[in-house]
């Protein structure tokens, strides 16, 4: 059995919760990538993004003083909490993904990194959360080294995480895809 949060749920239930899930994800992108229009600068190309690997100082106080000087500095703070409910929304959408893509699969092995992969989502939400932590941090005056690494290294590995995770996905899905279909 592949045991995860969504193992004792009906098809019928788990079908429901992906279209939800998959609503709210889209919804969410959009808003933050409305949010990160606002906050691409010179110093922050990739707006939200570029200050969450920001890895000293020197650059995050740059992008700090842009945004205040064009007046975006509590629309990077309403990004970052809403950042908040898009990291719930995206870990619980990628491990019902996860999950239900690995269901199809008898193999113990490919059970166990089904599951491994829908963890792996789990300690990339975490992260994110303290990545977030940082990027508070930072934007309420606390502009240290410490607070900028902290908010890099987690966004760091959670970038990495999600793509090792995505890259399943895609490998995996494919994989069932093709299986239905021969």
């Amino acid at each position: 059995m592949l045991y995860s949060f969504f193992h004792k749920n009906t098809n019928k239930r788990n079908r429901r919760l992906f279209f939800f899930f998959i609503i709210s994800f889209v919804i969410c992108f959009l808003t933050l990538r409305h949010f990160d229009k606002n906050l691409q600068t010179e110093f922050s190309p990739n707006g939200i993004i570029s200050f969450e690997l920001a890895k000293d100082v020197n650059l995050t106080q740059s992008i700090i003083d842009t945004w205040n000087q064009n007046h975006v500095l509590g629309i990077a703070g309403l990004s970052i909490g809403f950042d908040f409910l898009y990291l719930i929304i995206y870990a619980f959408f990628l491990s019902l993904l996860i999950f239900l893509i690995g269901k199809p699969w008898k193999s113990p092995v490919v059970r166990r990194m089904t599951q491994f992969f829908i963890y792996l989502i789990v300690i990339a939400a975490f992260f994110d959360v303290l990545e977030n932590i940082g990027l508070i941090q930072i934007l309420t005056g606390s502009i240290d080294q410490q607070w900028v690494s902290m908010a890099y290294y987690f966004a760091f590995l959670k970038f990495i995480l999600i793509s090792f995770c995505l890259a399943y996905i895609i490998v995996n899905g494919l994989i069932v895809l093709f299986r239905r279909f021969i």
